[in-house]
C-alpha cells in the first residue's frame, strides 16, 4: 500500500492558522494562553515529545512557559531540541529564553512572537495578492550611498569601519506604514531586534540540530 507524504500547508493556510491564535491569545491571560497552545494537538504533540525541554521548565515563570510555547506555535519548536546534550546547553537556553522574553515584549502591541510571524506572512503574502494588499501604495526610492559592486582598497575600508561600528549605527526609524504594520511610532533597533533568535541558531553546537 503506497504511504502518503504530508503536504506542506501553503503560505496561506499557514497564515490563516496563526491569524487564529492571534486573534483567539489577545483575549486571554497568560495562564490562559498556556493552556490554550498546550490542547492544540499539533503544538502538544511536538512540545510533551521534548521530554528535557519539559523538565526544564517545571521551574520556570508563566511567561517563559508562554513565550517557548509560542516557538512552537509558528512552527519552530525543532529549534530546542538536543539543547540538554550540547555544552552549556542550559546556559544557552537561558539567554535565547532572555532574548525571547524582548521579542514577546516588544512586539507586544501586534500579538508577540505570534503576532510578528503573523505580520510576516502577511507581507509575504502580498506578493501573490497584490490587489488585496494595503501595502500597494507604498514605494522606497533607493538610498543614496556607495556602490559595493566594485572591490577597492578605500571601499574595504569603508566597510570593514562600517561592520565594526554596527552596533552604533543599527537604529531606523520607520515612516507612516511601517509604524503601522509594526504598531510602533518609537525608533526600532533592527540590527538588535532581527538577530535576537537567528544567532543562536549560528551557534554550532545548535545549527546540526
Amino acid at each position: 500500500m503506497m504511504k502518503m507524504k504530508p503536504t506542506t500547508p501553503s503560505l496561506q493556510q499557514e497564515l490563516l492558522r496563526i491569524l487564529a491564535f492571534v486573534s483567539t491569545l489577545k483575549k486571554k491571560s497568560t495562564v490562559e494562553k498556556i493552556s490554550y497552545l498546550r490542547d492544540e494537538p499539533a503544538i502538544r504533540d511536538s512540545f510533551e515529545s521534548n521530554n528535557a525541554l519539559v523538565a526544564w521548565l517545571e521551574d520556570k515563570s508563566s511567561d517563559v512557559i508562554f513565550a517557548i510555547l509560542s516557538v512552537f506555535a509558528v512552527g519552530q519548536g525543532h529549534i530546542f531540541l538536543g539543547f540538554e546534550s550540547i555544552p552549556d546547553g542550559t546556559e544557552k537556553m537561558d539567554q535565547m529564553v532572555e532574548d525571547l522574553l524582548e521579542l514577546e515584549n516588544f512586539y507586544g502591541i501586534i500579538g508577540g512572537i505570534i503576532g510578528y510571524q503573523a505580520t510576516v506572512l502577511q507581507l509575504l503574502s502580498t506578493k501573490d495578492n497584490k490587489q488585496n494588499s494595503v501595502f500597494t501604495d507604498i514605494h522606497y526610492d533607493k538610498p543614496k550611498g556607495i556602490s559595493l559592486s566594485e572591490d577597492t582598497p578605500q571601499l574595504r575600508k569603508i566597510v570593514r569601519e562600517g561592520i565594526e561600528n554596527l552596533g552604533e549605527m543599527g537604529e531606523i526609524y520607520p515612516d507612516a506604514p511601517l509604524a503601522k504594520v509594526l504598531g510602533s511610532t518609537q525608533s526600532i533597533d533592527m540590527f538588535k531586534m532581527t538577530s535576537k533568535v537567528s544567532k543562536h541558531l549560528k551557534e554550532p553546537e545548535m545549527a546540526g540540530r
